[in-house]
C-alpha cells in the first residue's frame, strides 16, 4: 500500500510538471464538483501559480467543502 501511494504521488507530480495547465484544470474541476454552482471558485481556489510550484493542500474527505456548502465556514 505504501509503494502504491508513493507511485501515485510520483505520477501526479510528474504530470503536474509536464502538463501544468491540464492538471490545474483537473483540480479545479474536482473543486467545482464539491461546491455550489454560484460559489466563486476562481477567486478562492485558483492560485496564480501552477500545481506543485508550491505544495498542494488536499481535502481527502471533503469536510472543508461540506462546511462551505452548509455555510459554517467562509473563505
Amino acid at each position: 500500500m505504501r509503494w502504491q501511494n508513493i507511485n501515485m504521488q510520483s505520477f501526479f507530480f510528474k504530470r503536474a510538471r509536464r502538463y501544468p495547465k491540464r492538471v490545474k484544470d483537473f483540480l479545479i474541476g474536482l473543486v467545482k464538483d464539491h461546491l455550489p454552482e454560484d460559489y466563486d471558485i476562481e477567486k478562492h481556489f485558483t492560485p496564480p501559480y501552477n500545481p506543485w510550484d508550491q505544495r498542494l493542500c488536499l481535502v481527502p474527505d471533503g469536510d472543508l467543502f461540506n462546511s462551505i456548502k452548509e455555510g459554517t465556514h467562509q473563505l
